[in-house]
């Protein structure tokens, strides 16, 4: 239905999308999110021009191709405004600055379990 959310999980550890995976099965199987998982920035923001539908992006922030920031900014220049919230394993106060001002809405620590993601859903989209 229109109402299943499609969640954008982006990161280059195969191990990273393969726990997001897991941690939103539950909501998956009762049919409220859809998980879309990328390895690869590029190949997300390559989808995202041609009109993939993303609810909620959650984000690594240090990736080869380019950074979690730079996907952000790139969305919101395009006038994306659905959440976008920091996966990362640093929290450092000048590292939440610059996720904010990137445009991020919030932070998630690796690693990170069912419960954690599920608040943020919760909190989000109110499921």
């Amino acid at each position: 239905s229109s109402d299943l959310k499609k969640i954008v999980f982006l990161d280059d550890s195969q191990t990273i999308l393969f726990m997001a995976e897991e941690s939103i099965s539950e909501k998956v199987k009762q049919g409220l999110v859809e998980g879309i998982y990328y390895s690869n920035p590029l190949d997300f923001l390559k989808d995202y021009k041609e009109g993939l539908v993303v609810d909620l992006l959650i984000t690594d922030i240090n990736m080869p191709e380019i950074s979690g920031y730079e996907v952000t900014r790139k969305l919101r220049d395009s006038g994306f405004k659905n959440p976008i919230v920091a996966l990362t394993t640093e929290s450092s106060t000048e590292q939440k600055n610059k996720a904010k001002e990137a445009g991020m809405n919030a932070w998630l620590v690796k690693p990170f379990d069912d419960k954690k993601i599920t608040n943020i859903l919760e909190k989000i989209f109110k499921i």
